[in-house]
């Protein structure tokens, strides 16, 4: 029994002697780099050129016919175009529902629908296979309704801009009898902004 412990105490001693030893060969050497991040954001355009506007200056679009003259069974529309700003990956979008200042009864009453189109008028909704991004062919929703989400997507922004994706939005006030009737919507104002939401 005293041979086992001596040998078990031998082996530890060496194996503490070996440690020391392949201690004394250990060297490192040292490399950095340097990391910075990118940007990432989009901007839009409704017709006075690019800028990413906020939700104190929003873009003011411009619609034809003048939604200032809606009327009820008439359609106006507006277009609005997103890019990513340069150096941003790709950004997918998300439509918000519309906040509305102005006559409550009026906002309610309104429908709107948005199309990816480069042309902005009655057609893009009805010629060939219209890419809808909130309503549809007989959908018509109202102004507290937004997009399915990232229903925009953006390409990636290089040395210049991404790409730019258009779309066209259609205001209506339906030509019902009772929007004809209701003397709620005569002389009424109402202001609808839309904010896009764009993630990576």
């Amino acid at each position: 029994m005293r041979q086992v412990y001596a040998l078990a105490a031998s082996g530890l001693v060496l194996g503490i002697g070996a440690t020391t030893v392949a201690a004394s060969w250990v060297d490192s050497t040292m490399g950095d780099a340097s990391f910075r991040t990118g940007t990432f954001g989009i901007e839009s355009n409704v017709g006075g050129g690019w800028s990413s506007h906020s939700s104190s200056g929003p873009g003011v679009f411009t619609y034809t016919p003048s939604a200032l003259l809606i009327r009820p069974g008439a359609f106006s529309y507006g277009p609005i175009s997103l890019r990513t700003v340069p150096v941003s990956p790709a950004a997918s979008v998300t439509l918000q529902a519309a906040t509305v200042a102005g006559d409550p009864t009026l906002a309610s009453a309104l429908r709107y629908r948005v199309v990816k189109s480069t042309t902005c008028d009655a057609s893009a909704f009805s010629t060939g296979t219209p890419q809808f991004v909130v309503g549809s062919a007989t959908v018509f929703p109202s102004l507290s309704t937004g997009s399915s989400a990232g229903a925009i997507a953006l390409p990636t922004g290089g040395v210049s801009p991404g790409a730019p994706v258009a779309l066209c939005f259609e205001i209506s006030l339906p030509g019902t009898s009772a929007n004809w009737s209701n003397p709620a919507l005569i002389s009424k104002t109402a202001t609808p902004t839309w904010q896009f939401s764009a993630t990576p």
